[in-house]
């Protein structure tokens, strides 16, 4: 990140709420995090704002379920997938990001 400003100064914060009263108090011009989580600040902070493209075109989230659980490993497959082609993975993401979702998804079972 330096080398695009020389000049910057990184610093570490121990959790995302907390990098995000530092900009939101002045104390840092800006932070990096996950598009998820800055799109859904900016959505709820009128003072806030995402710029810039994301580091990654395609940010992938995951569910851990016990193995050998395969009943409950179905069922969050069913739900994910029912979720996404009825489109209320769309409508939520709207909701509470405050955009439309950046990308197609392609629903597979």
């Amino acid at each position: 990140m330096a080398t695009l400003n020389p000049n910057a100064e990184v610093v570490f914060f121990e959790t995302s709420a907390d990098a995000l009263q530092a900009v939101k108090n002045g104390q840092c011009a800006t932070f990096l995090e996950d598009s998820n989580f800055q799109q859904y600040q900016a959505a709820q902070n009128d003072d806030l704002e995402v710029v810039g493209d994301s580091l990654i075109s395609l940010e992938y989230n995951a569910i851990g379920v016990k193995k050998g659980d395969q009943d409950w490993l179905n069922y969050l497959n069913l739900f994910i997938f029912n979720t996404n082609v009825s489109g209320k993975n769309d409508e939520m993401y709207s909701k509470w990001f405050g955009e439309p979702m950046p990308f197609d998804l392609n629903p597979q079972y």
